[in-house]
């Protein structure tokens, strides 16, 4: 930069401020131009030869003297007083503020660096983290050098930069294009070429019902009426039959035994002592495969315990056979079975034959043994659900149904709960169900629609599959037959499905009736004070008896269920025993 000329009387300044700046020189440009600036003294000065040696030594070699050379001198007596000015003894000291004005102050960073603040830009504080600054260096030679090995590795890694591609994603990628049938010049450019076989597959098709919404739940610009879309369970069931890999590995139970039957076995310990039990399922271990019967204990006179052998029990064996039933379970063996026993409880219709009866329950509660009423129990689906006669002719195959329903946010920033209905089949193995293409998928709830109203479709079905029907498989008819066996949901779903009201209220457990203020009450009867589903219903024809609002409120709050039994009610099942807590299904 040029700098101009000051007055005579800034020189007396320079002397005053103790400033200084040091001068560089970091680009050739500027070395370039001050040689310039001193031809161009030279060329000027060529008449004037009568300036001494000792002072254009001393314009020569100072850069600032230099610089200011830029104006035109045109006489010797200017150069004179200006050099007078300047210099004023030896020991002398050039102060570029004193040379510029304020507002000529301005110069550019690439003649004069102040060399204080040089490196306070690249100064890096301890704390401060860097990122993407790996010391690790790759010299690869070829056309993706020096950073990829090979040009392939180059396009997968922009590849999956560009289109974030996850590690699943790329895993199904590369076993793709490594498959030995897979061709590349099969590859079509567009994805259309693609989608267009999806209209050729043999999807299971599904149908869509027009549901009515809550206009309190939905905004005002929403419609009254949206579609709701359920695949056919019928479909599904056909599916999986014309699936070897699914059917094959399936159980569909065998004839020997049915869910119920009374039997006496051995016990594993001995064999002359004889215990009683009743079958409540059927077992197959995944990694044995062995076959197991899950058996409900029941006591003699002389396995009673010590405090509940009284007299009038022991009178009532010398006029009946009688029993008593346990909550206790056991796994039992095929092969430790004896015989059949005909069995009646009390709290059913009385048979022509029977060689025992049972009227009480033991158990333990508060480490204390009690009886309850036969009555106070889960009965067994085998007690209410009618037994279809089928031609021995027909295969039968019958299946186990659990339903899943749970509520989900399919958005972010909005509520907007969608309720997904899904079916798992509990014929197959654990391990066989924990798989996600196990899961069949069987309709969404909208937003704002009725549960129930998504449901009535789904419910057909299930009544269709309970009366059962014919299907052809490999040219020939079987029998498909079954029901529901368990709904599955959380918390707040399953209060609804099994019609108790929610967690919060008074009587909110589905289980049993205890009080929302004495859940911290250990000592509470379970058993004694526990849901049952003919218990359960009987509250419901009380409430549906009911004549006045007023009354219905008050047995609803009172028992703890809702005003209306859920939709499942219409079908064989038992409302607290197949819709169970979370930390049931755990321990199963």
């Amino acid at each position: 930069m040029f700098l101009r000329k000051r007055k005579a009387g800034l020189s007396q300044r320079r002397q005053n401020q103790n400033i200084s700046f040091r001068l560089r020189k970091q680009k050739q440009k500027h070395v370039e131009q001050v040689k310039e600036n001193n031809n161009i003294n030279k060329s000027e000065s060529e008449n004037e030869k009568e300036i001494s040696a000792n002072e254009e030594e001393q314009i020569v070699n100072s850069d600032t003297l230099s610089i200011l050379s830029t104006e035109n001198l045109n006489s010797n007596s200017n150069l004179d007083s200006l050099t007078q000015n300047l210099i004023p003894n030896d020991n002398w000291q050039i102060d570029i503020s004193n040379l510029l004005s304020d507002d000529e102050m301005e110069y550019n960073d690439s003649n004069f660096v102040n060399e204080e603040n040089e490196y306070e830009d690249q100064t890096v504080d301890s704390e401060t983290k860097q990122y993407d600054n790996s010391n690790k260096i790759h010299n690869f030679s070829g056309k993706a050098e020096p950073y990829f090995s090979n040009f392939t590795h180059f396009l997968l890694f922009m590849w999956i930069t560009k289109h974030q591609i996850g590690c699943e994603a790329y895993r199904d990628f590369s076993n793709i294009i490594k498959h030995p049938d897979f061709n590349i010049s099969d590859v079509p450019y567009s994805i259309t070429t693609i989608k267009k076989y999806w209209d050729s597959l043999p999807l299971i098709p599904f149908n869509g019902y027009d549901v009515e919404l809550n206009d309190r739940d939905t905004p005002s610009t929403s419609k009254p009426t949206r579609q709701a879309f359920v695949f056919q369970l019928k479909r599904i069931l056909q599916r999986i039959m014309l699936n070897p890999s699914l059917r094959d590995q399936m159980y569909f139970g065998s004839v020997m035994y049915n869910l119920g039957d009374f039997i006496t076995y051995y016990d594993r310990n001995s064999n002359t002592s004889i215990n009683y039990g009743r079958i409540i399922g059927f077992v197959i271990c995944d990694k044995t495969k062995c076959f197991l019967i899950k058996a409900e204990r029941i006591l003699d006179f002389n396995s009673l315990p010590n405090l509940l052998k009284s007299r009038q029990r022991k009178n009532q064996i010398n006029n009946t056979q009688k029993l008593w039933m346990t909550d206790e379970n056991e796994m039992i063996e095929l092969n430790w079975i004896e015989s059949k026993i005909n069995v009646w409880l009390m709290d059913t219709k009385k048979p022509d034959n029977y060689d025992y009866c049972i009227n009480e329950i033991v158990y333990k509660s508060n480490n204390k043994w009690n009886t309850r009423s036969v009555d106070l129990r889960h009965k067994h689906p085998i007690e209410y659900t009618p037994i279809r006669k089928i031609s021995d002719e027909l295969p039968v195959f019958k299946f186990f149904l659990d339903i899943y329903i749970d509520k989900f946010g399919p958005f972010r920033n909005a509520y907007h709960a969608i309720g997904g209905i899904y079916l798992q089949i509990g014929n197959m193995t654990q391990v066989m169900r924990q798989k996600l293409k196990n899961h069949f998928l069987l309709g969404f709830i909208p937003f704002g629609a009725n549960c129930n109203d998504v449901l009535k479709p789904i419910i057909e079905d299930i009544k269709e599959l309970e009366n059962g029907f014919e299907m052809d498989l490999d040219n020939k008819r079987i029998w498909i037959t079954g029901g529901l066996g368990n709904i599955t949901s959380d918390l707040p779903e399953g209060n609804e499905q099994a019609g108790i009201k929610n967690h919060n209220a008074n009587h909110g457990c589905r289980t049993c009736t205890i009080h929302h203020d004495e859940l911290n009450n250990m000592s509470f009867d379970l058993a004694m004070g526990g849901r049952y589903h003919h218990k359960t219903s009987l509250q419901f024809v009380e409430l549906d008896n009911a004549q006045t609002h007023g009354e219905r409120e008050f047995l609803s709050q009172q028992y703890g269920i809702r005003n209306k039994p859920s939709i499942f009610d219409n079908v064989t099942r038992d409302r607290h025993l197949q819709c169970p807590h979370v930390r049931l299904l755990a321990e199963t």
